[in-house]
């Protein structure tokens, strides 16, 4: 497992560094929703592992959204004076909203699960409310490039997603099936 880990990371690390840092902010957004698909179709399947079309309409009802989100924003608009366009402030503020619920519901945990638990409804929303605004955040710190540093934006990207493949890592090795 760890040995196929190794291989992927060494395939797709050289793509992922070449989108962030050398994909102009337009393509990038575009290049996201496939991305998010993936991750939509994974989400699905905490949904509800058993059924194939529950996976499949909250990845296909994820995709329109992101879409949609690309077509009514482009990225030469998300930016005017400083200021975040108000379509994606909004977005991202209801995802800071929710870190903060999904905070008091993880520390709450396991109570917390009763809940949820039982509720494709629920997950289905969570999963929106998780990816849609992360979406809208990578996109946000992609076009904050300028022309005295047009690496600005992909270096805050690539940042994040410093924190995310470290946790990940962590939590890779962490798991007692790691070892």
């Amino acid at each position: 497992m760890l040995k196929q880990r190794i291989i992927t990371a060494l395939w797709l690390i050289p793509i992922v560094l070449g989108a962030i840092f050398l994909l102009p902010a337009n393509y990038f957004a575009w290049v996201l929703v496939p991305v998010f698909l993936i991750a939509a179709k994974e989400w699905g399947s905490f949904i509800d592992p058993q059924c194939n079309a529950t996976q499949w309409s909250f990845t296909a009802t994820l995709g329109f959204l992101l879409i949609a989100l690309n077509l009514t924003v482009p990225v030469d608009v998300l930016w005017f004076k400083g200021q975040l366009h108000p379509m994606y402030l909004a977005i991202i503020t209801i995802g800071v909203f929710w870190w903060l619920v999904s905070s008091v519901l993880v520390f709450s945990f396991p109570k917390s699960a009763k809940f949820w638990k039982t509720s494709p409804m629920l997950k289905s929303m969570f999963g929106q409310l998780t990816l849609v605004p992360c979406f809208a955040s990578l996109i946000a710190l992609k076009s904050l490039s300028s022309n005295v540093d047009p690496y600005y934006g992909g270096a805050l990207v690539f940042l994040v997603m410093l924190v995310v493949w470290a946790t990940d890592t962590g939590a890779y090795f962490a798991r007692p099936h790691a070892r």
